[in-house]
């Protein structure tokens, strides 16, 4: 039925369950968007792309990365061949960030079995008084046709607790 003027909800919602949408109509999740919002689906978005189009598509931009378990093979056999590289390994549930102990197997991690990404540190990374961080922008995609965009004026800056060691 298309009797409804929002839905909002967790999950991205998919375009043959919503039916046409009316002017009415108020979605907070536009279906499709995860491969740009979501960590596993945007890594895998970019290493499609990169199949399709050349690694140096992302060059420097997506650092490599490994969706555990499901890569965890191929971690290992990058692990043990650049045993010098360090990688971060980030939950699924966006509940923990730490630096992976490089010496011992991925599947002896009882979180990276759990799920989550494993990530290539970047060499020189930026520090904001010696510590890590992220930004959040806040965006409202108010139209599709005409595309109507608004970015909230404040952004979040999250810093990681401890400072960042000047040798991993």
């Amino acid at each position: 039925t298309n009797k409804w003027d929002l839905s909002w909800s967790w999950a991205y919602p998919q375009f043959s369950k919503l039916g046409p949408l009316k002017k009415n109509h108020r979605i907070n999740h536009i279906p499709g968007s995860g491969v740009i919002t979501i960590k596993n689906q945007i890594f895998a978005t970019a290493e499609r792309l990169q199949n399709q189009y050349g690694q140096e598509l992302f060059q420097g931009i997506v650092p490599r990365h490994f969706v555990m378990p499901h890569q965890a093979d191929e971690f290992e056999a990058i692990r043990e061949a650049e045993p010098n590289t360090s990688w971060i390994l980030k939950s699924q549930n966006h509940r923990g960030v730490r630096f992976f102990d490089n010496t011992k197997s991925v599947k002896d991690d009882k979180d990276a079995m759990e799920g989550g990404n494993m990530i290539a540190q970047c060499v020189d990374p930026f520090l904001v008084g010696g510590y890590k961080f992220d930004i959040g922008v806040f965006v409202l995609i108010a139209s599709l046709e005409p595309l109507r965009i608004f970015i909230h004026d404040h952004a979040k800056l999250r810093f990681c607790q401890l400072p960042y060691p000047e040798t991993l």
